[in-house]
């Protein structure tokens, strides 16, 4: 759903380290939904789940 929201229509499940990648960041590992959030300028104190990651996007889910 959140691959959806940013404008790819996917059957699969995508990891954090693909979306990252279509934001344009090269990655070498997989990256948790907390560090694909602080590269988009928050600072998290927990894991963000992709409905919570969606609305810092502006999208309301």
């Amino acid at each position: 759903m959140l691959t959806e929201l940013h404008g790819f229509s996917v059957q699969r499940r995508i990891s954090a380290a693909v979306l990252a990648e279509l934001h344009g960041f090269s990655v070498q590992r997989r990256f948790s939904a907390t560090v694909l959030a602080e590269l988009h300028g928050f600072t998290v104190q927990r894991r963000f789940s992709a409905a919570i990651l969606a609305e810092l996007h502006g999208f309301s889910v």
